[in-house]
């Protein structure tokens, strides 16, 4: 029969553990100091085997359920779910997290000047590390990169967003050159977000060319002209006749 809040909440431990069962391998143990904690049973390649779930009353009924098709989704492609969650902590290693492998490719390129060095980390600090810092590169999609280019174009921010897309595709490039992923999930943002508006001056056509040659030419006749008519200038030139 499968548990309920009501049947939990009136457990009373007794000298030794014992577990009480929900349905499909999933169950409580309840040891003799109170303490009590899910656990999902579970067959894979022939083998029984069990994995944690976290303890009740932090992980309700409900949420060591949902835990519980997880797993069983897992086992229907012959994941381990052992070895998976180990596989994820892996993943979880400061120098996979995303804000250290932007900062390692920060740091690796030396051909910007400090102040373009410095607006960059500045502006990572703005507008990406609040948002992806923290995840690490493996489990970073293209919805992930979209989701933040947006919200920045939400502002009204349009060169950045732009300036933004590149610096993610450079940093997860890097990410593949290290050896942490294996394709690079922020190469193809192309027309995600409305490129700038780029301003463009009319050019002059080239028959008018020998026309602003010659204003040019009076432009510097008639400055000279207006410094000789200045007192001590014309004094100078009287000087030299």
């Amino acid at each position: 029969m499968s548990l309920t809040d009501a049947k939990i909440r009136t457990l009373k431990p007794s000298d030794k553990p014992f577990k009480v069962s929900d349905s499909h391998g999933l169950y409580l143990l309840v040891k003799p100091g109170g303490s009590r904690h899910w656990y999902l049973k579970y067959r894979i390649n022939g083998k029984e085997s069990r994995i944690a779930l976290g303890a009740y009353p932090a992980v309700s009924l409900s949420d060591a359920r949902q835990q519980r098709e997880g797993v069983r989704k897992m086992l229907a492609l012959n994941i381990n779910p052992v070895q998976q969650r180990a596989a994820e902590r892996g993943s979880r290693t400061p120098d996979k997290v995303f804000k250290n492998v932007a900062l390692a490719w920060h740091k690796s390129n030396r051909k910007w000047s400090q102040n373009t060095a410095d607006r960059l980390l500045a502006s990572m600090n703005n507008h990406i590390f609040p948002v992806i810092g923290n995840l690490p590169v493996s489990e970073l999609k293209p919805r992930h990169f979209i989701d933040l280019l947006k919200r920045i174009e939400e502002k009204g921010l349009l060169e950045v967003a732009s300036r933004t897309r590149q610096h993610l595709s450079n940093i997860m490039r890097h990410a593949v050159h290290q050896g942490l992923i294996d394709t690079n999930p922020a190469a193809n943002l192309g027309g995600v977000t409305t490129p700038p508006v780029r301003r463009h001056y009319p050019a002059l056509p080239l028959e008018r060319l020998p026309e602003l040659l010659e204003r040019i030419e009076a432009y510097h006749q008639g400055r000279e002209l207006t410094r000789f008519g200045r007192p001590a200038d014309a004094a100078c030139v009287h000087s030299l006749q």
